[in-house]
């Protein structure tokens, strides 16, 4: 402070003197105290960046370690590195414990883990599977689960291969391929074809796990006791079912987003843009209904698995061609939600207030629906759906006075008074 106060000092002058400088002091004065302040060490006394303190076992104040950003980092790695068999054998496995909560882990055991592992690392529809004297049992049996051979095809094949090997070394390794196939066969460890699940997409699988999870309550806590061993886990059959309402399909959303970002599919950010184009966009800007909507997200994530690549969730809806799309998901929906309104047109329609029969006889007005025979408009109708009006003719006659109608109990279509008038009576 005696540098700015003691012995008249001219940086003070300069700035006390003239009041239009006297705000530069002041922030000079914080500036100057701010960077006094110790700076944080290593993430000490900052908020974990991950789960901004809400892990209870996260400890980033202290030392900067946090297990959700570990867990995050290790899924992402997983994804990158999981594109043999090699890696799938190895026993690369996705971790959720400590990202997701016990309560929603319920969805995935380890086999639907393993699955989906296999399907990001399945190849293309269509990719021809060459079986050599360097192939790998675990890598034959992959190209089973892939649809691309059959276990009888590779007993043949290892067999072929042994017969033809010259090196005695390499023929007793293909014998004993031959032989873990044909045992595996026996056993029935491994499926002639690929399962029903193994047929599709990562992305269409995630999606069916979590629409199942949602419609039969998985939320729900059941228990069974059995007294024999389960059966192991062989293949994961899920069948999407229609969702009772627009909450259930909201839920789904919410768990495909908890999920694609925690096991490192795709960034929070890259998921909230997709699901603003071909969710929200579709139901506020396109005006199609919820149930449209859930079909039309499976229809474009199956799009973008059968583009080998080519779409993205970040390029999907500048290169797909929306109004196929959205033709197919019409017909989709068509079969899942029979008798749903696809179009909120044609829910606003099937929405709107009938006429229950009824009609206000004390009202001085006359229907002019009911004396045209035309259907009652929405507006003219009470809560109930009985009509404001009065159901009596309004058929202009000339023995009541100006301006007198009819009033009987018929419409003006079915009139026969004999005093009926094309216009109002002036006398």
């Amino acid at each position: 402070m005696n540098f700015f106060f003691g012995g008249g000092s001219a940086l003070f002058q300069h700035f006390y003197f003239r009041p239009h400088r006297r705000f530069e002091l002041l922030v000079m004065l914080v500036c100057l105290w701010l960077l006094s302040w110790p700076m944080p060490v290593d993430g000490a006394h900052s908020v974990c960046p991950t789960c901004f303190g809400n892990a209870a076992s996260c400890t980033f104040e202290v030392n900067g370690q946090c297990p959700v950003s570990k867990a995050l980092n290790e899924n992402v790695s997983t994804v990158r590195v999981v594109t043999t068999a090699a890696t799938l054998a190895a026993g690369t496995a996705f971790t959720l414990m400590g990202v997701v909560s016990l309560r929603f882990l319920r969805m995935f055991n380890a086999g639907s883990l393993a699955l989906l592992l296999r399907l990001l690392a399945k190849p293309a529809s269509g990719t021809q599977f060459v079986l050599t004297t360097t192939t790998k049992v675990s890598a034959a049996f992959t190209a089973v689960r892939n649809g691309q051979t059959t276990v009888e095809q590779l007993v043949v094949g290892y067999a072929e291969l042994a017969d033809d090997e010259t090196d005695p070394t390499l023929q007793a390794t293909l014998r004993e391929r031959y032989k873990m196939v044909c045992e595996a066969r026996d056993m029935g460890l491994a499926a002639a074809t690929a399962g029903p699940s193994e047929q599709e997409g990562h992305w269409t699988y995630l999606w069916a796990k979590v629409a199942h999870f949602v419609v039969t309550r998985g939320m729900e806590t059941a228990v069974t006791l059995a007294d024999s061993p389960v059966k192991p886990l062989t293949s994961d059959k899920v069948i999407i079912k229609a969702f009772a309402d627009e909450v259930e399909f909201m839920e789904a959303l919410n768990l495909f987003g908890l999920f694609t970002t925690a096991l490192g599919l795709v960034s929070a950010p890259v998921l909230g843009e997709f699901l603003e184009s071909f969710v929200f966009d579709t139901i506020r800007m396109r005006g199609y209904t919820w149930q449209f909507t859930a079909e039309f997200l499976f229809v474009v994530l199956r799009h973008i698995e059968d583009s080998v690549g080519r779409l993205t969730m970040v390029n999907a809806i500048h290169l797909v061609h929306l109004n196929t799309l959205l033709q197919e998901a019409e017909a989709a929906a068509a079969r899942r939600y029979p008798g749903a309104p696809l179009h909120r047109r044609q829910e606003a329609i099937a929405a709107a207030q009938q006429w229950n029969g009824e009609d206000t006889p004390g009202s001085t007005l006359l229907c002019i629906a009911f004396n045209e025979g035309l259907e009652h408009k929405d507006s003219n109708l009470k809560p109930d759906g009985t009509c404001r009006f009065s159901h009596r003719c309004n058929q202009w006659v000339t023995d009541k006075g100006p301006g007198g109608v009819c009033g009987g109990s018929h419409s003006r279509m079915e009139c026969d008074n004999v005093n009926k008038t094309g216009g109002p009576s002036l006398v």
